[in-house]
């Protein structure tokens, strides 16, 4: 016994036996299908196909998501770096357009005409791979390219860092005028520094490369604020040694101006006109002076009965550093103790 069609293909709710499936997808491409499948309306129909055949699992399997009879362009990728559509962030900060000719800076490719190592193309310009070649001068060659890589990189690290300081700022600030601003331009944001922190900013210019312009900015800040606060250290201990332990917040000057007048002090009378002179202009007082010249001199004396060399005096505790070589260098002079 042979079934003719007469079972479903699909499952309920459709009812639609095998023979029908089969007129129907014979009668696909004729005009009038319905004319096909009499026992069947036009809506009946069109509804049956799009439903399994279009929307369903076959027409899953079947029909493509994207249309095939588009062509593709693979060679402009819609994002990355070499993409027409990928904006650049690299900026020509304050230059001028003259300034940039000048240069021969292009900065849409932050690119000169120029480079760093220029000739750094030229040690993989002739390379080519041939299948011929054996292992040993492939290897070569990607030497060559590692080699080219880097010096690549060398380059790529000098312009931010050139970015980074604004040197091409400072550059061409320095011919245009003083305090004028070029139009359509910023001051530089270095300010004048004495002589004594240029030269320390141009002993430690070696360390730029490791650290930003910003550290590197909060580096002098803090080394600025470093020697301010060993001064205000030096003052306060100058104070302590004159007698003034307490600051009421009030003007201090005139206080110490006071008791730096050593002529009411005790054994003032002791010394001899230089060495009041010099007492004066340090600020410490008469008995730190003869307790300090007694320890020497007594010091002095004892390696000379021993024959010992002459010894290598150390600043006393509180007694600055420079203080205390004038202080010796005037006993030297005087004759109380032999000159290293």
């Amino acid at each position: 016994m042979q079934d003719c069609g007469n079972f479903p293909i699909f499952q309920a709710p459709c009812n639609w036996k095998a023979k029908e499936e089969l007129v129907l997808l014979e009668a696909i491409e004729q005009e009038d299908v319905s004319q096909c499948l009499p026992s069947r309306s036009v809506e009946e129909v069109q509804e049956h196909y799009n439903t399994l055949y279009i929307m369903g699992n076959i027409g899953k399997a079947t029909w493509s998501v994207e249309p095939s009879f588009l062509v593709k362009d693979h060679t402009s990728p819609d994002s990355g770096p070499l993409s027409p559509s990928a904006k650049s962030n690299v900026s020509a900060g304050d230059l001028t357009a003259a300034e940039q000719q000048e240069l021969g800076y292009m900065p849409c490719r932050d690119d000169y005409e120029r480079e760093f190592d220029n000739e750094a193309e030229s040690l993989i310009s002739q390379l080519s791979v041939g299948p011929e070649e054996d292992e040993l001068e492939v290897a070569l060659k990607l030497a060559q390219v590692d080699m080219y890589s880097r010096r690549l990189r060398e380059r790529l690290r000098r312009k931010a860092l050139a970015r980074d300081y604004r040197l091409l700022e400072q550059f061409c600030g320095q011919g245009r005028a003083k305090g004028a601003a070029t139009p359509g331009t910023t001051p530089s944001r270095k300010r004048p520094c004495p002589d004594e922190d240029r030269e320390q900013q141009d002993k430690m210019r070696v360390f730029c490369q490791f650290q930003s312009s910003t550290d590197h900015e909060q580096l002098f800040e803090n080394l600025e604020r470093e020697k301010e606060l060993k001064a205000r250290i030096k003052d306060l201990m100058r104070y302590r040694r004159n007698g003034i332990t307490k600051l009421d917040g009030g003007d201090v000057g005139e206080g110490f101006k006071e008791a730096t007048d050593i002529s009411t002090m005790l054994s003032y009378e002791l010394l001899s006109e230089k060495e009041r002179k010099l007492c004066q202009s340090m600020g410490i007082s008469p008995t730190y002076y003869i307790t300090f010249k007694t320890v020497v001199l007594k010091d002095q004396a004892q390696r000379r009965r021993q024959g010992s060399p002459s010894p290598k005096f150390r600043s006393p505790s509180g007694l600055d550093k420079s203080n205390s070589r004038r202080i010796l260098s005037h006993f030297a002079n005087s004759g109380w103790i032999s000159a290293n």
